[in-house]
């Protein structure tokens, strides 16, 4: 008899990544076959795009080989009864809040459930009866609500109370947990689901929804909190981390890129709840007919950036760009959720090359470097949460040097994570004062948390961003060429230009740059278009085309007249700059004879997954470079396919670990240089 497991979409209904699932059966329900349907919420995120198809059927596929071949532990069934322990403790956990006597009112007001119960999507109705009780809510409206005010209580609660009561019943001790997280499939998928619902889950956020259940709120909220808390301490325990996510730092990164984008969208959700709920039918209808349009698109939007199509959400919506809702939300902002900030970041030309013999570097003051010392112990102090420790650090690095605005703006940061609203403030106009003007940073911050919304951070951003503007091209960064180590060819040296990731500085590639030289190229270090802080940029998130002019302005220079072989132009790039690199490249073989891409990462990676290589503008040559902790090969594939249609040469090669140089770079670049050059 084979028995069909049905999952559903999200995590708080059995879903999560379809190949942990898998792993997670007992090898005999498997046996080399699986069926598998893919719920309808799912379908645009899994195969939608080509690339990503592709990547979740071989997912697929090995995990189905995996568990089949797989034999029981013998430990299993001491596994069972600590889970059956587990699980009792969690069930009492989870029955003393749903009845909970302001519960149902709780989650009526604390959540947009009835909002969505009046969307015109989803097959069935959100009720099997027309009667308001948690008995008729079907499953799909009940987790939907849950994430739309970034709790995703389904997917954690009681989990936290289940294994902290084993623990105490075993002594304290968390050795067997860790091992049955290393050794059976079924307790690690149920850890890293609840681990990935908990980081995708804002307390900050949720508090304020949960503000809008008046009474309700005190009783329940505080269970909710402490059982969040648990929750997370006790996954780290069993993960042997310091943080959710610490150990699949590309999944940290990516919910952290987002989040900038979805909170927004949270706060505008919960304003025009208000409104909707406390207007009700006392205004004209002309008055209040656009809040149901504007409450269902903040709920696609905060759908798509937690990538929680509950719904059956038509493709056209679920894979919708919410960066475009960024730009509306500001809109709506300004009718009474806060300040309104211009966040569009200006690009500006980086100033003329020069040569490395030529170039002079600041070396900063005796009183700089005893700031940056204290601000660097702050850092560390401040992501171990010792906030107190780490306030005064930070005061010491502002003391050391009255002209650094970096350790002011640092204290903002933590007295905000500390919970300590107006003394954020007023660190963050103290380092305005000192001359503060990183507005990239300053309008991507998370860590500024709640005091992003106020009316005096507002307008303190619209003033960084006007000095921005102003005095960023002042410190726009500087191309820097190393000259090769070999006499010049008659027709010129071959030229690579070094792109280097987001947030990051060109002067860290010198040494880089140095190695090519020795290979016998022009090697460049470029600073991206978008000045971050100090001598710290990015490359543009929306187009790889100004790179692009940036680089031919770089080629094209009267100090290479004569002196390069304009149809030996390289690129270099690491993470988004690898991502520039490809993109450039692809656009423009005939200026461009090939590229090598490390790690390549950014807003547009999606551009790559259709590459659309055109033979009749040339041939140039490819090489991808990734860890094998990393989810590239599904890209390199394509890319190896498309350059072969193309005539264009290829090469991919790979290294331990994840998103950084191989250890052996040294060592790698003459056969790299040597591919190029053949």
């Amino acid at each position: 008899m084979t028995i069909f497991h049905g999952r559903g979409g999200s995590l708080g209904r059995g879903g999560g990544p379809a190949a942990r699932g898998i792993q997670s059966l007992p090898p005999q329900a498997v046996d080399g076959k699986l069926r598998l349907t893919e719920q309808g919420e799912v379908l645009a995120e899994r195969y939608d795009n080509a690339v990503i198809a592709h990547r979740h059927i071989e997912q697929l596929t090995n995990a189905t080989l995996l568990v089949s071949a797989s034999t029981p532990s013998p430990e299993m069934e001491n596994w069972k009864e600590m889970t059956e322990a587990m699980s009792d403790a969690a069930l009492t956990k989870y029955r003393e809040l749903v009845s909970h006597e302001d519960f149902l009112r709780y989650f009526d007001q604390a959540t947009p459930i009835s909002e969505i119960e009046g969307l015109p999507i989803g097959s069935r109705p959100a009720r099997r009866r027309a009667r308001k009780s948690l008995k008729d809510l079907r499953a799909i409206p009940w987790t939907f609500a849950w994430t739309q005010s970034r709790q995703l209580l389904p997917a954690w609660y009681g989990m936290g109370t289940g294994i902290r009561t084993l623990v105490d019943s075993q002594g304290g001790d968390w050795a067997p947990l860790q091992e049955m997280y290393q050794d059976w499939p079924v307790f690690q998928a149920m850890i890293d689901n609840a681990e990935l619902a908990l980081a995708k889950a804002d307390m900050d956020i949720a508090r304020d929804y949960a503000e809008l259940a008046g009474d309700a709120q005190e009783s329940i909220w505080r269970l909710i909190d402490e059982e969040y808390r648990l929750a997370c301490g006790v996954i780290c325990l069993i993960r042997q981390q310091h943080e959710l996510l610490e150990k699949i730092g590309w999944l940290n990164r990516s919910i952290r890129s987002r989040n900038p984008y979805v909170d927004p969208l949270n706060l505008i959700q919960i304003e025009l709840i208000k409104q909707t709920r406390e207007n009700g039918t006392s205004q004209d209808e002309e008055d209040t007919e656009g809040l149901p349009q504007m409450v269902r698109l903040t709920i696609q939007g905060i759908a798509a950036g937690l990538r929680s199509f509950l719904f059956q959400i038509p493709p056209a919506i679920a894979m919708i760009n919410i960066r475009p809702l960024m730009v509306w939300g500001c809109f709506v902002l300004a009718i009474g959720c806060g300040p309104t900030v211009d966040v569009s970041i200006p690009r500006f030309q980086p100033r003329p090359v020069v040569w490395l013999n030529n170039w002079e570097k600041r070396t900063p003051t005796e009183t700089r470097k005893e700031a940056e010392q204290f601000l660097q112990k702050a850092d560390v102090m401040k992501e171990l949460a010792l906030f107190d420790d780490a306030e005064q650090m930070y005061l010491r690095a502002a003391n050391a040097d009255l002209d650094f605005a970096y350790p002011m703006y640092q204290l903002a940061c933590n007295y905000e994570l500390a919970g300590k609203h107006e003394e954020a403030v007023d660190a963050f106009q103290q380092a305005i004062q000192r001359g503060f003007d990183d507005f990239p940073t300053a309008v991507n911050d998370d860590e500024l948390g709640k005091i992003r919304r106020r009316s005096d951070f507002g307008d303190a951003l619209a003033t960084i961003r006007t000095r921005y503007i102003i005095s960023a091209p002042a410190h726009v960064g500087q191309p820097i060429a190393v000259r090769p180590e070999t006499d010049k060819p008659p027709e010129g040296w071959p030229i690579i230009l070094m792109l280097h990731g987001y947030g990051d500085s060109h002067l860290n590639y010198l040494d880089e740059a140095r190695l090519w030289a020795q290979q016998g190229f022009v090697a460049v270090v470029v600073p991206g278009s978008v000045p971050t802080h100090g001598s710290y940029y990015q490359w543009s998130n929306d187009s790889s085309e100004p790179t692009h002019e940036d680089l031919q302005a770089i080629v094209q220079s009267e100090l290479f007249h004569g002196v390069i072989d304009l149809n030996k132009v390289y690129l270099l790039g690491f993470s988004q700059g690898a991502l520039h690199s490809m993109l450039v490249t692809q656009a423009h073989p005939d200026l461009y004879a090939g590229c090598v891409a490390l790690s390549p990462g950014g807003s547009l990676i999606n551009q790559l997954a259709r590459p659309g290589l055109d033979p009749e503008k040339g041939a140039a040559r490819v090489v991808i470079i990734h860890g094998d902790e990393e989810p590239h090969a599904p890209l390199v594939r394509i890319w190896a396919r498309e350059c072969g249609k193309a005539k264009w040469m290829f090469e991919s090669q790979t290294h331990p670990g994840g998103h950084h140089f191989p250890d052996d770079w040294e060592s790698r670049v003459p056969g790299i240089a040597t591919f190029l050059l053949k």
